[in-house]
């Protein structure tokens, strides 16, 4: 999921042409809202910096909602020059392609916003335009299509870390077999229902993130069961009986 150019060429290989190459979503996005705040750093283009998250949320938008259809991941993209001139129907040729944005319609209160939305023929707008429809930027687009990214695996490596801290030193047996425990662990708290209240509804937390330095909500899952730990246990005990037994023969 590297978007480096040498792993690019060494994936365009004989040898891995049965591979399809993805691209990390997040990166994608970070480096989308990158371009937009570096934009609105300039003179006259304040008004960009009030995009650059929803920008990277709606890239976010596209790729989830795509269904590994890169051209509609495209024209969903592209759509957001119509949204942020507060233009939310527009006409296609040949009715080929988006022609609505896909969310709620905005309350008159958001419509009279004028902090958020920009003004046709404007510069920022010329600069956005740039953004959004990069030629190197779209060719590559696709690679974004499948929405991979690799939050399971950094979740994963705090488990590592939590059962086999860098902080400590171990034998060899040891280190492996605690990356055992780690992925038993992990595996089976990873589909955990949703906890909920009281009154039955979803339970949620703020929780702030060091990657995008800001805050969002994520849903609390239902509280760890070990249940397979006694099982665990026995097996390691019969295990362990069965070699001394063995030895002592």
């Amino acid at each position: 999921a590297d978007s480096n150019p040498q792993i690019a060429t060494l994936m365009k290989k004989e040898k891995y042409s049965g591979i399809f190459h993805s691209h990390d979503i997040w990166l994608g996005g970070k480096h989308i809202q990158k371009k937009v705040i570096k934009a609105a750093q300039k003179k006259g283009n304040d008004v960009l910096m009030m995009w650059a998250e929803p920008m990277r949320n709606h890239f976010w938008y596209c790729a989830k909602s795509c269904n590994g259809n890169e051209v509609l991941l495209a024209e969903r993209w592209a759509s957001l020059l119509h949204h942020v001139v507060n233009e939310h129907e527009w006409v296609v040729p040949n009715s080929a392609g988006e022609t609505t944005c896909n969310h709620e319609p905005i309350q008159e209160e958001e419509h009279n916003q004028a902090k958020s939305w920009i003004q046709h023929s404007s510069p920022p707008l010329k600069i956005l335009r740039q953004i959004i429809l990069d030629r190197n930027f779209l060719r590559n687009i696709s690679r974004f299509k499948y929405f991979r990214h690799n939050n399971h695996m950094e979740s994963f490596h705090n488990y590592l870390q939590m059962y086999a801290s860098g902080r400590h030193s171990y034998d060899y047996l040891s280190y492996k077999l605690r990356n055992y425990i780690a992925a038993i662990d992990y595996n089976h708290h990873l589909h955990r229902p949703q906890a909920k209240n009281m009154d039955g509804t979803p339970m949620f937390r703020a929780r702030y993130s060091k990657r995008t330095k800001s805050w969002h909500t994520e849903a609390v899952k239902e509280d760890k069961k070990y249940d397979y730990v006694p099982n665990l246990m026995e097996n390691i005990l019969f295990n362990k009986l069965q070699s001394e037994r063995y030895m002592s023969q």
